[in-house]
């Protein structure tokens, strides 16, 4: 093998290597199972999460089996605060 073609194919190998790093991004999913004390889901609770460095909030129900979603948004690295309230229940944070 000729030394161009070895320096083409290291260049081929070095964008096809690191193009799937350019592909990262800041997105994380947020999601879980609404259950009481006893392990019983609870559907149709009210879920909120907030982000106490910009007030940004976003709200779900969780549905027949408990479970609920916030998919893939841009949000930063920083905690964020989940609450849950449901009928006849306490507020958990």
């Amino acid at each position: 093998m000729s030394c161009a073609w070895k320096k083409y194919l290291s260049i081929f190998f070095v964008l096809i290597i690191g193009f799937p790093a350019f592909a990262q991004t800041f997105r994380g999913t947020v999601s879980g199972t609404v259950v009481d004390a006893q392990n019983a889901v609870i559907a149709n609770a009210d879920i909120q999460l907030t982000n106490p460095a910009t007030g940004a909030t976003l709200r779900a129900k969780s549905n027949a089996s408990g479970d609920f979603n916030f998919p893939g948004n841009r949000r930063p690295r920083r905690s964020h605060r989940l609450q849950v309230r449901a009928r006849d229940a306490h507020e958990r944070a």
